[in-house]
């Protein structure tokens, strides 16, 4: 069965059964209704009729309707599981389709230069295509895996634990539901952290906490009779309310951080509890899911101590009743032990599942893509090879395969091609699979193998009103970035039109110089012109240098784009003929 053709039954399937499912719960709030009202009747038959039986039949409809609600609430979280995987299922047949339009934004974002030239970011993106979870865990891991290159042996471990969970759909399915989407926006890292740096109440507040009220309670009620002079029942009072205020300065801080945290560990339990029973294969996995099982305890704390700082917001409670107690000395002392120990165990904890949740948005990508392969990282020098090389955000019909390779350290691919030949996507082709491959992702292409590379772009540079930036400045910024990497990086760089914001003699002495210091520092990468007075770079540096293009042909009045790669310059182009064909005069 084709990826599309699974997920198209899947959601068939999960719309029947969600179909039952209202149509159970519109029964359950039926009967809820009926009991409810036959209460009422028979209460009414017990107050006004002195129908004695009545009210054991009015306190058997009241049990009943107790039942129907939790039955109800039961029925509805069923109905939500079921939206929820339906959605995984509709969003999947979108990924497979390339509807990207219908894909959600992804939750996270990066003002990194390449995050922008690569797309990324933003709607339609890469990251749009690879976070298939949709939480803000998966989707900052993921772009944090995109932007820094891992170790081959790293990615050896990402590519086991990726296989494993493309063979397992149903599980990466139920990954999502109990994901929930991430709807909160807490950041349980942050929210740990200040829990951790609060300040502890003084031990001593929390052994009075215990033994002050009861003293205090026993010499107002009995003080007469045990002899005590009334005021000092009271001046204990007064020493308890002080108390409780103090109690109250030191749980104040605590209780945004503790509730926020408290907040994502209810979300994401179900997910511990998936994932710390997983008996992995995989070394990535199996250390994760042996890490959440540890961190269990320390969720179902916080899951208990949070039902204590709601309650606290109890207006009867706050009031009244915490004074009286010293309910926030007690409340206290309980988070701060939480903190000793499970604020530690709660960033792990996310920590993991953030790994588990990228992982499975990988492992969606490669069930979804199973044309994609998982590439070949290798130590040694700078060097990318890649098969059957196309751009995963175009649709899959109009999708053009390319054999991009490299010649190793000091080398660079010289495209040129004529307008809206391909030249562009040819390099974010090559920059894409790059940092998909460096993250552990599968690669759109037959094969791949490339060594650890740092890829350095300028491919889409933007002016800049406020900061009072030209073009042609902006480029020069970026520019200048790239050709201060450090004389070691192995440095994969792509360069679309570089220079074309200035005269053509400027461009050419400048784009050639800024070339050929990056290529005789060692650095790898291909650059896209349409000026071929920058060919010299071929007969600069013979065998290093490597001409090819993109190219076109006439069908009648019509350009016809094959998108093809072929080696050797290009020494026409097709600007004019666009011009004459949108009418432009003088041409």
């Amino acid at each position: 069965m084709t990826p599309e053709a699974h997920r198209s039954a899947r959601k068939e399937a999960l719309d029947a059964e969600a179909r039952e499912a209202g149509a159970r719960s519109t029964r359950v709030s039926l009967a809820r209704l009926f009991t409810f009202g036959a209460a009422v009747v028979f209460v009414g038959t017990a107050a006004l009729g002195k129908q004695a039986w009545a009210w054991g039949v009015s306190a058997a409809c009241a049990v009943a309707f107790a039942a129907l609600v939790v039955a109800h609430a039961r029925v509805e979280l069923a109905r939500d599981r079921l939206a929820r995987a339906a959605r995984f299922a509709e969003r999947g047949l979108a990924r497979v389709r390339g509807e990207l339009s219908r894909l959600p934004p992804p939750r996270a974002t990066s003002t990194d230069r390449r995050a922008t030239d690569l797309d990324l970011v933003g709607d339609g993106s890469i990251l749009a295509l690879l976070d298939a979870m949709e939480t803000r865990e998966s989707a900052a891991r993921l772009l944090s895996w995109l932007l820094t290159p891992a170790p081959p042996a790293e990615l050896r471990a990402r590519h086991q634990a990726i296989d494993e969970l493309a063979a397992d759909p149903a599980l990466v399915e139920r990954l999502y539901v109990d994901a929930g989407g991430g709807d909160d926006d807490v950041d349980p890292l942050a929210a740990a952290r200040d829990l951790s740096r609060s300040v502890a109440a003084p031990p001593w507040l929390a052994v009075v906490g215990v033994a002050l009220p009861p003293i205090t309670l026993g010499l107002l009620i009995a003080g007469d009779r045990a002899g005590a002079p009334a005021w000092v029942g009271y001046a204990l009072l007064a020493a308890q309310l002080a108390l409780a205020a103090a109690a109250s300065r030191h749980l104040s801080p605590k209780l945004a951080p503790a509730l926020a945290l408290a907040r994502w560990a209810s979300r994401v339990r179900p997910l511990v509890d998936d994932l710390g029973a997983l008996s992995a294969k995989s070394s990535a996995l199996r250390a994760a899911s042996s890490r959440l099982a540890a961190a269990a305890h320390a969720i179902e704390s916080l899951d208990r101590l949070s039902a204590w700082m709601e309650a606290r917001s109890s207006a009867p409670l706050a009031i009244l009743l915490g004074p009286l107690v010293l309910y926030d000395a007690h409340l206290g002392r309980a988070l701060d032990r939480f903190c000793r120990d499970g604020a530690a165990r709660i960033a792990d904890a996310e920590e993991d599942l953030s790994v588990v949740l990228a992982l499975a948005g990988l492992a969606t990508f490669r069930f979804e893509h199973p044309d994609a392969t998982l590439p070949e990282v290798v130590e040694g020098p700078p060097s990318l090879e890649a098969e059957g090389l196309v751009h995963p955000l175009l649709p899959p019909a109009s999708r053009v395969a390319n054999d991009v390779s490299f010649d190793g350290p000091g080398t660079l691919l010289f495209v040129t091609g004529s307008n809206m030949s391909g030249t562009s996507t040819l390099l974010r082709a090559v920059g894409v699979m790059a940092a998909m491959a460096q993250a552990g992702a599968p690669v759109t292409a037959r094969r791949a193998r490339l060594s650890p590379l740092v890829v350095r772009t300028s491919l889409r540079i933007s002016d800049s009103l406020a900061r009072g930036v030209s073009h042609f400045y902006a480029e020069l910024q970026a520019l200048a970035e790239l050709t201060a990497r450090p004389a070691d990086e192995p440095t994969l760089f792509l360069l679309d039109e570089i220079l074309h914001g200035t005269n053509s003699e400027e461009r050419i002495a400048g784009a050639r110089g800024v070339l050929l210091h990056l290529i005789d520092g060692g650095a790898m990468g291909a650059v896209t012109t349409h000026d071929l007075g920058l060919s010299v770079l071929v007969d600069d540096r013979p065998g290093k240098v490597r001409p090819v293009h993109l190219l076109e042909h006439a069908d009648g009045d019509r350009l016809v784009f094959d998108y093809k790669l072929r080696d050797g310059l290009l020494r026409s182009g097709n600007a004019l003929r666009l011009m004459r064909a949108l009418g432009l005069p003088g041409v």
